[in-house]
């Protein structure tokens, strides 16, 4: 994400003005305001503890089991590439105008 942002203010602006340590952030701040650019599912998420190589990871099992339990989790399972890019660009020129996107 972060080189992705690099290329977008490099190619759009001419010049690189982010440097971006929490990329994350910026799509769930997207969820928050337009989350119809996203596919998610809800989804009975875990996290591994007992594995010798996965270890802290989390896993959801989308297997036809009628004993798994109940969601516990939106996953986003896919993004508007394009729409997400575009509130990123309307976001980043309305900075500082007080005009809310």
């Amino acid at each position: 994400m972060g080189n992705i942002l690099g290329y977008i203010f490099t190619a759009e602006f001419g010049y690189s003005i982010l440097r971006v340590t929490a990329p994350i952030l910026f799509v769930i701040i997207a969820y928050l305001m337009r989350p119809e650019l996203f596919v998610t599912e809800n989804l009975y998420v875990q996290v591994e503890t007992q594995g010798k190589y996965t270890t802290g990871m989390t896993f959801a099992d989308k297997r036809v089991n009628p004993h798994r339990p109940e969601p516990n989790a939106t996953v986003c399972m896919g993004i508007d590439r394009e729409g997400f890019v575009r509130l990123l660009k309307e976001c980043c020129l309305s900075y500082g105008s007080g005009v809310l996107v």
